[in-house]
């Protein structure tokens, strides 16, 4: 846990980024001042964690102070009740939210960066060659807004891409041509088979099916694994 470097977040989807609060929690208890975790992501993900684990610095209200009494005046018909404002489900959730982190004992640390500016980051730069990578490449892809993909060239010759979710796209094809040929593992997510149904909603929630991914892997000779 310690040693890890970089998270990447490929994009803004529950199930691909609600496991990092715990990672960072896990991280702080273990080690409370430790550096802070470089954390790659889309946009709104820096928001959601500024929104999550820092405290909202508004002040709150200070109550209006009583008014001094004064003659009940004539009985007059009482008005009819005003409606009350609806609740806003935003407002909620970020209220539950605070209060999750207020409860959270340690601070958590990251550093974020986005997606598009991963590769000229010195920060993401030094963790790479730390860990053997001498380049990083990234490529939107076709799927939520600011969704990415990532190609990883290590030193020794290997070389690795990650789809992120995505339909197949050119973008994913371009970033496994710029790795070199002796060794390339393609990532790529194949959520749905390929019975014509299955197919029809790849294509609608902008996914992949398993041809698909195989469509992208063997014409340059990449090793293809699939994930969702």
């Amino acid at each position: 846990m310690l040693q890890l470097e970089l998270c990447w977040i490929s994009h803004m989807h529950a199930d691909h980024h609600l496991g990092l609060l715990h990672l960072l929690e896990m991280r702080a208890a273990l080690k409370p001042n430790g550096p802070p975790l470089v954390v790659v992501g889309p946009q709104a993900l820096q928001r959601w964690l500024n929104l999550t684990i820092i405290p909202d610095p508004s002040p709150s209200p200070s109550p209006s102070p009583s008014p001094s009494p004064s003659p009940s005046p004539s009985p007059s018909p009482s008005p009819s009740p005003s409606p009350s404002p609806s609740p806003n489900p935003n407002q909620a959730l970020q209220r539950w939210l605070r209060t999750a982190a207020a409860a959270l004992h340690t601070p958590l640390y990251f550093r974020f960066v986005h997606c598009g500016a991963a590769p000229h980051d010195g920060g993401v730069g030094m963790a790479m060659r730390r860990l053997g990578f001498e380049r990083l490449a990234i490529s939107p892809v076709v799927h939520s807004f600011d969704a990415w993909a990532i190609a990883l060239q290590h030193r020794e010759g290997w070389g690795l891409v990650y789809s992120g979710d995505t339909r197949p796209c050119e973008g994913v094809v371009r970033l496994g041509r710029s790795l070199r040929p002796k060794a390339r593992i393609l990532v790529h997510e194949a959520t749905f088979d390929d019975n014509p149904g299955m197919r029809r909603e790849a294509e609608q929630r902008k996914h992949s099916t398993v041809a698909e991914a195989l469509e992208v892997a063997q014409p340059d000779g990449l090793t293809l694994t699939t994930d969702h």
